[in-house]
């Protein structure tokens, strides 16, 4: 995380340091978008924010899907430690001596790696 944040500050001086250094006009086209005079240092700026808020989406919606996954398996533990329980009840109403139980596989959802 903190290795992440300081790339992530070194990157931004060095967008800053040569938004600083470029002002040059230039002409921008894009599809039917056009801008006859544009400073290059708006334009990097801009480009920024974009691949910027373009990761954050991407981000947003990879922990939403992590987050489901985590509810989806706190359900599944919550039902088998219910069920665990039911069974240990029913072996000592029936008066049996509890046996060690073999480890059932915990099934994962499928995830999407991106």
């Amino acid at each position: 995380m903190q290795i992440t944040l300081a790339l992530a500050l070194v990157f931004a001086i060095a967008v800053a340091l040569f938004a600083v250094q470029n002002t040059t006009p230039v002409a921008v086209s894009f599809l039917w978008f056009q801008i006859p005079e544009l400073a290059v240092s708006v334009l990097v700026l801009l480009c920024t924010f974009m691949g910027a808020l373009l990761t954050i989406l991407v981000g947003t919606g990879r922990e939403f899907r992590r987050a489901l996954t985590m509810r989806s398996l706190r359900g599944q533990i919550a039902s088998r430690d219910k069920r665990i329980k039911e069974l240990e009840d029913q072996i000592e109403q029936a008066g049996l001596p509890p046996t060690k139980p073999e480890p059932e596989p915990l099934v994962l959802p499928p995830t999407v790696d991106t």
